[in-house]
């Protein structure tokens, strides 16, 4: 008995694996290079990866506390560095879908689940990278925004976010430097997080939905003429898409439960509902991924959206 049931679980085991793979977003940055490109074009690189902690190229001034210093655990990326890492991460993703494409929900093949899932896997340590070596950016970013240590662990907290998003909407083909487009993108979300701030201490919000909305556009080389909206019946479906912690973090953090609207921050959450400020920035960012879907589908696209 125990030899016939082994394989029905390990097919189950893979039908679900492959599922998961078909129902997720990878998405990427394409280049047309992709089409000519094996694998081993991306294993390695020429010159340096890391800068040279040492040298005078990197200050070693530390504009954080103790408790924020994993901040600077990884060096800074240089040039060639930065440029393999987001060719690599891309590339990975574009053959990911590619194998994708191949797989039968049905009757998905082991191997194939399995290429694809190391791919992904290998796509997401470069992602990785080039996270933690743009960390101390965000730092550097939000200390100037803030105005005490709350603000500035909210902020930077927020930052990583728009970090995240920045690293797969970077185009690397292009020639410029990374940390130009980062930085563009975190300051225009505290900007908005600011003149949010202003505009509630001013005037009552009749209707909440423009403050989710300056709070999940995306970062873009310019902005829009117009926003998108949320429509009341898009708010409804919230109930629908999400659990009831996504749900209460969302609502809580874009006012959306309360006239004047008042969003919690972060570490306010984490106290009501017993959980660390990392736990419900998760959380957040899980919920509104979820959302994005929804929204694409009525007229609000990724690129209108924040993750």
């Amino acid at each position: 008995m125990p030899a016939v049931l082994a394989p029905r679980v390990l097919r189950s085991e893979v039908v679900e694996r492959s599922k998961l793979l078909l129902h997720r977003e990878i998405s990427f940055i394409h280049s047309p290079q992709f089409q000519k490109m094996k694998l081993e074009d991306v294993e390695w690189t020429d010159g340096e990866i890391y800068v040279d902690e040492k040298s005078d190229l990197v200050s070693n001034d530390r504009i954080v506390p103790t408790h924020l210093s994993y901040l600077f655990r990884k060096p800074l990326l240089t040039p060639a560095g930065e440029h393999h890492l987001f060719r690599r991460m891309n590339f990975l993703r574009f053959l990911a879908n590619r194998k994708r494409s191949k797989i039968d929900p049905r009757q998905p093949r082991v191997k194939l689940v399995r290429e694809v899932e190391k791919l992904v896997a290998e796509s997401e340590l470069a992602r990785k990278q080039l996270l933690e070596s743009n960390l101390r950016l965000v730092a550097s970013i939000a200390r100037k925004f803030a105005k005490s240590m709350a603000d500035f662990e909210d902020l930077l907290s927020e930052g990583n976010g728009i970090l995240l998003y920045a690293i797969d909407k970077f185009d690397f083909g292009r020639g410029f430097r990374f940390s130009t487009y980062a930085t563009h993108a975190i300051q225009r979300h505290y900007f908005r997080v600011i003149q949010r701030m202003q505009r509630k201490r001013r005037i009552e919000v009749d209707c909440p939905t423009d403050v989710l909305m300056d709070s999940v556009k995306a970062p873009e080389s310019s902005m829009p003429s117009e926003s998108p909206t949320l429509t009341p019946e898009m708010l409804r479906q919230m109930t629908k898409l999400l659990d009831q912690r996504e749900l209460r973090i969302i609502q809580d953090r874009f006012g959306l439960r309360s006239k004047p609207a008042e969003d919690k921050t972060l570490k306010v959450l984490s106290d009501e509902m017993g959980l660390s400020k990392e736990r419900v920035r998760q959380l957040q960012h899980r919920a509104l991924g979820k959302l994005r879907v929804y929204l694409e589908e009525h007229g609000v696209t990724l690129d209108d959206c924040e993750a």
